[in-house]
């Protein structure tokens, strides 16, 4: 069931006159694991945002984004706010600065919290499902008392406040050790699991995107390069950038590349390009990447 798509979407802000992002075109099924990967800069979470109408003020979107059956961007801002009150949850990345050092988790969780009275009973239910214990003494503590792990932990609690239907997680395993790393993706199997949740992920993490995703689309430059099923993708990458970024991981054999050709042609000319000029063509059902009709 197809519970957002984006279509024919393009973003730009008002100081620049080029688009950000580009013809963005995709569906997100209700109950997977939706992933963005690329580089820094190509775009990630400016989707991420665009998805969850958070871009900034001077933002300027056309195309449109449905989420069950409704324009999005097309609704007032309460029924927006709304939406994202009552459906979405997030997970910031960097989990040092996205908690407040001044506050103690439990004043942390209660403003996060969607009715105003709420029991230390319930904040410690909620601390036990992302294995946060004694979750009582958890409660008392501030964030510089946690670890990184027990932070991202944290983090991810606060996103699953309220029984959200789709939750955002921004490069959750960011700055993990391999040991924490397990244990975070581990937890996010078991969340998306027991929860029954869709989840949108944005990570530079190959490694994870491969092991917990459904639907992968790979970014450069503000489009989208190659989209697909995550198995598909990984098993048969077609996009000489995709593939390269496959050869730079460890378990690959990490080589360095400089760039790429796309089809005899090099990135600068897929991007300079009229967009229209720059399709997503169908390797099969599962499978699509972009070319350049230069």
């Amino acid at each position: 069931m197809e519970y957002i798509t984006v279509k024919n979407v393009f973003v730009r802000f008002s100081a620049q006159t080029e688009p950000i992002l580009k013809d963005l075109n995709f569906n997100i099924q209700k109950g997977e694991i939706f992933c963005i990967t690329g580089e820094t800069g190509s775009g990630k979470s400016l989707t991420e945002h665009t998805i969850s109408g958070l871009l900034p003020v001077d933002a300027h979107i056309s195309g449109t984004v449905t989420w069950k059956g409704k324009n999005f961007y097309a609704l007032k801002e309460a029924e927006k706010r709304s939406i994202r009150k009552n459906e979405m949850g997030f997970v910031l990345q960097n989990s040092a600065s996205a908690l407040n050092p001044l506050l103690t988790c439990k004043q942390q969780l209660l403003l996060a919290w969607k009715t105003k009275q709420v029991s230390d009973k319930t904040l410690c239910a909620l601390l036990k499902e992302v294995r946060l214990e004694p979750p009582q003494k958890i409660l008392k503590l501030y964030p510089f008392q946690l670890s990184g792990g027990m932070k991202q932990r944290f983090l991810l609690a606060m996103g699953i406040i309220g029984s959200p239907e789709i939750i955002f997680l921004d490069e959750p395993t960011k700055g993990l050790d391999d040991a924490l790393r397990k244990d975070t993706i581990a937890l996010i199997q078991n969340i998306h699991k027991t929860k029954k949740l869709t989840i949108v992920l944005v990570t530079h993490d190959l490694e994870l995107a491969e092991e917990i995703s459904d639907t992968l689309i790979v970014m450069h430059g503000g489009f989208i390069y190659e989209m697909g099923k995550t198995k598909e993708l990984f098993n048969n990458p077609f996009h000489p950038y995709f593939k390269n970024l496959l050869a730079s991981l460890p378990s690959h054999g990490m080589k360095a590349f400089d760039g790429f050709s796309l089809l005899n042609q090099n990135l600068e000319e897929i991007e300079t390009a009229e967009v229209n000029r720059s399709k997503m063509i169908k390797i099969d059902d599962n499978h699509f990447v972009r070319v350049c009709e230069c």
